[in-house]
């Protein structure tokens, strides 16, 4: 019957388009922000760690405020990690750099990447087809 086997179809493109409509939202809600952890360092300087998500000037911004205006890079790194979390490779980049306060050497982050890259999965393929006694689906990558 050629009419179910279409209408299944659009049926269960709807459902996708609902999802990926769904995902999309949740990623771009998601705002760009930077975190500021400090700890000791060696020679009794405190040293901060800026991490931010999705844009590098979220962590120059944050190094300027947690230090004034002048501070100096002391290292820095990329990475890919998740929407919420940089623990697992994912589709969003993380970028955290280590700073000092007070003058400045003039030399800015780098944001090498390091670590696992991101790689997306396969897309999942659903087939459909109808008969007499209603739809049936099967799903293969």
């Amino acid at each position: 019957m050629p009419g179910g086997n279409s209408a299944a179809r659009l049926y269960h493109r709807g459902l996708a388009m609902k999802k990926l409509t769904f995902i999309a939202a949740m990623v771009l809600a998601v705002p760009a922000h930077a975190d500021v952890k400090s700890f000791q360092g060696p020679g009794g300087r405190a040293i901060h760690k800026v991490t931010c998500q999705s844009d590098e000037t979220e962590c120059y911004q944050q190094a300027a405020s947690v230090c004034g205006k002048s501070y100096q890079v002391m290292s820095s790194e990329s990475h890919a990690g998740g929407i919420f979390a940089d623990w697992i490779p994912g589709p969003v980049t993380w970028y955290s750099m280590n700073v000092r306060c007070g003058e400045s050497d003039g030399r800015t982050a780098q944001f090498n990447e390091r670590g696992a890259p991101y790689v997306p999965p396969r897309p999942f393929y659903m087939e459909c087809s109808g008969n007499n006694w209603g739809v049936g689906c099967g799903g293969f990558r």
